[in-house]
């Protein structure tokens, strides 16, 4: 999102058609921001924290009862610091000028167009809702799993409770994608579950599902090379220390290697160079001599092509068949693109998980409010937080912004970065927000504004959950988990959600 203020200057403003606006003349802007994860609280955070004028509003709309999104439901159960942004968020919400509203879903609920007519500014926040697609045979096999809703099933997501992955009939399960995600399922698969994950907040039945797991070794199969590979070196050696435990690293071969790469290792970056540390280390005595009950080990340069079904089983996949691949060399030192060899192989697996990433959706009105998406990056197109008009991006020149409409975290970027970033990027969004407002050229609210619009479309919802209503829910949340010896204890279920905040 971040540009050259050069381009900013230059850039040309709209409004919806046919909505009239005019130049916003009260002291603080009335916001809407759509989605409760980091990139929308950060917003929220800057916003308030900037201008202290009592007149602001920040309304945020969250389609679940419960707030924090990615924190919440995409984050290992044992990274429990990762989540510390939560306190600073909770502060935010004391601030009489912020309201929640959950349960409420935009485009159901409440309509975008809405927002957009009773609002200076929507700042759209929602991340990514699915998991990529691999478009390939035999991805609909109910063995197949995306990276998204397998977390979102350890994790409690309301969405994915309802995932039974047959974890107690197979022995080998194939993880496509070599990123940090890819390194927690390992985790999760392998890892020993009262040790790692009885005390910590995932889901229960997550955990009873991996008690009777009969999984025995998990592929992590990348595209590229080691050179290449997505991994933080963090997560790397989380994993790796787990043998320990009886969790081997096994299959590693220095053909994984560039054949250069020893003779000529000063030449890549520390990190590389230190990930090649971590795998000697970690294949050498003492390591090696731990008894080994579960192994798991990467598969380098392979492009999947088709899921093949078990004959015995309809629940479970017999094999996998990949492309072996060749890396490409621009440069004489590192190779940085791959082709297919178009030699064919096979790993056996009964369960695959797709770890590629993830994906996100244009709402129904866009079209109709002419805001713009790009499925190729499965993004709204934005410069700096300020979204572009359709028309401004088909003719390439003199950018023209909708405006009033913003967008930041994953809506904006695709899916890429991790919660730290989300925070810079929320920053740079609310900068160029705050900017805007300064310069008098936010559209003005109508005579029925802001949040006492919302509350009227809303009034004949019952079931919208407040803060403190959230707050109950997390209140029985943490109640259960003491009683089950845990941090916390999710409640899985919307309706008992809802039960718990309408007592």
């Amino acid at each position: 999102m971040l540009l050259q203020s050069a381009l900013i200057r230059q850039n040309l403003w709209r409004a919806f058609s046919p909505i009239t606006h005019r130049p916003l003349s009260t002291s603080a802007p009335s916001v809407a921001i759509v989605g409760s994860g980091p990139s929308g609280f950060y917003t929220a955070v800057k916003l308030l924290t900037t201008n202290n004028d009592a007149n602001m509003e920040i309304d945020m709309f969250e389609r679940l009862p419960v707030p924090y999104g990615l924190s919440r439901y995409g984050v290992a159960p044992d990274h429990p610091e990762v989540k510390n942004c939560q306190k600073r968020f909770d502060e935010i919400t004391e601030d009489p000028r912020f309201k929640f509203y959950g349960n409420v879903e935009i485009g159901k609920d409440l309509k975008l167009h809405h927002l957009v007519e009773n609002y200076n500014a929507v700042v759209l926040a929602y991340g990514c809702a699915d998991g990529s697609q691999l478009g390939i045979e035999g991805e609909d096999h109910p063995a197949v799993f995306n990276s998204k809703e397998f977390v979102g099933w350890y994790n409690g997501d309301p969405e994915h409770v309802g995932l039974d992955p047959p974890l107690e009939k197979a022995k080998t399960v194939t993880i496509i994608g070599n990123g940090n995600v890819s390194l927690d399922l390992v985790r999760v698969l392998l890892g020993p579950v009262d040790k790692l994950w009885s005390q910590t907040d995932m889901a229960q039945h997550a955990i009873s599902k991996l008690r009777k797991s009969t999984i025995e070794h998990v592929n992590i199969v990348g595209r590229r090379g080691f050179v290449e590979a997505a991994f933080t070196n963090k997560e790397f050696k989380e994993l790796l220390e787990m043998q320990k435990d009886g969790v081997a690293f096994t299959n590693w071969s220095e053909d994984m290697l560039p054949p250069t790469f020893r003779e000529f290792s000063k030449l890549f970056s520390r990190a590389v160079r230190r990930r090649l540390d971590l795998v000697d280390k970690y294949t050498a005595s003492p390591y090696s001599d731990y008894p080994k009950h579960k192994s798991w080990g990467f598969e380098f340069l392979k492009s999947p092509k088709k899921f093949v079904a078990s004959e015995s089983d309809p629940n479970l996949l017999k094999e996998t068949i990949f492309e072996k691949n060749k890396l490409v060399q621009t440069d004489a030192n590192y190779p940085v693109t791959i082709v297919g060899s178009g030699q064919l192989v096979s790993l056996e697996n009964e369960i695959v998980i797709n770890s590629t990433g993830y994906r996100g959706r244009p709402f129904e009105e866009f079209e109709k409010l002419n805001i713009p998406w790009d499925s190729s990056k499965s993004r709204i197109p934005n410069l700096d937080g300020r979204v572009l008009s359709t028309g401004s991006i088909a003719k390439g020149e003199n950018y023209e912004f909708i405006q009033g409409l913003y967008t930041t975290g994953w809506a904006g970027t695709g899916p890429k970065g991790n919660i730290n970033t989300s925070l810079m990027e929320a920053n740079v969004t609310s900068t160029s927000l705050l900017d805007d407002f300064e310069k008098g050229i936010l559209p003005a609210r109508k005579s029925f504004q802001g949040r006492k619009a919302t509350d009227f479309y809303l009034q004949k919802k019952p079931d919208v959950v407040t803060w403190d209503m959230w707050k109950a829910i997390e209140s029985a949340e943490n109640e259960l988990g003491k009683m089950n010896n845990k941090l916390r204890e999710k409640i899985v279920d919307v309706d008992s959600m809802i039960d718990i905040a309408t007592k």
